[in-house]
């Protein structure tokens, strides 16, 4: 049952998924073997392997999905223009300018040097493409109770560390389809350490729908769970990026 739900959390997890798979054959085969022992209740056995089932599954047909679109992704940035360069000055609270390979120039905002603060909104570009608007709006912090009401089988928040719940809007605007899942959240403390969404697997509460196929144009808003230090917050900072990389910074509050 343990394993089975492991397996299914990390099947919505871009490429983790691929060992994940691995983890809910291995959760099914023992739900099986569980159910055929004697003197032993069945119910859990026969959960454990339902739940091992569709993590197999999930885990099989995201694997494709992510892989598919991510080679779609490369094939498109290879045979388009490469992006211009914007150098033009932006106002607080307004999209960021973006330089090589829609990374924002030093010192604008949405950079380390100028975050954009929060309620704001970045263009993320994929592989020098415009493919998101993300706007990150204030978050909650010390959410761990919440975040275990949610679902009991999240992890807890390594020690030092509670959980913040971060909610973001993701608005596609590439020329297919797009999947917020695509979008990276974390944070980068002010001794550099870097704390990532996927560290501590965690089910938000009114969480964003990861895996949602947006159209151009549509967008998907939640929050986002992530484990960041209990203290220092303040000196902090929200990070975005996408899957080749290219982030961009918010203030911590």
């Amino acid at each position: 049952m343990i394993i089975g739900s492991v397996a299914l959390l990390g099947s919505f997890i871009p490429f983790i998924n691929y060992i994940t798979g691995f983890f809910a054959f291995v959760g099914l085969v023992l739900g099986v073997i569980a159910i055929f022992l004697k003197g032993r209740k069945k119910t859990l056995a026969i959960v454990g392997s339902a739940v091992s089932l569709l993590a197999l599954i999930l885990s099989i047909v995201l694997s494709i999905v992510y892989t598919g679109l991510f080679f779609d992704s490369v094939d498109e940035a290879i045979q388009s223009n490469s992006p211009s360069v914007t150098s033009e000055p932006v106002e607080p609270g307004d999209d960021t300018s973006t330089g090589e390979q829609g990374a924002p120039l030093a010192g604008d905002v949405g950079s380390r040097e100028n975050p954009a603060p929060l309620g704001s909104s970045v263009a993320l570009s994929q592989l020098g493409e415009p493919t998101w608007q993300v706007t990150v709006n204030t978050p909650t912090l010390n959410a761990d109770a919440a975040v275990a009401a949610e679902n009991s089988f999240s992890d807890t928040a390594p020690a030092g560390t509670s959980f913040a719940l971060l909610p973001i809007t993701t608005t596609y605007v590439g020329s297919e389809t797009g999947y917020p899942a695509y979008v990276q959240v974390g944070f980068e403390a002010a001794d550099g350490t870097m704390y990532n969404q996927y560290d501590a697997i965690a089910i938000a509460p009114g969480g964003i729908d990861a895996v949602a196929e947006l159209a151009p144009g549509a967008s998907a808003s939640g929050n986002i769970a992530v484990a960041i230090p209990t203290t220092g917050v303040e000196q902090g900072l929200w990070v975005v990026s996408s899957l080749d990389g290219t982030k961009f910074y918010f203030a911590a509050q």
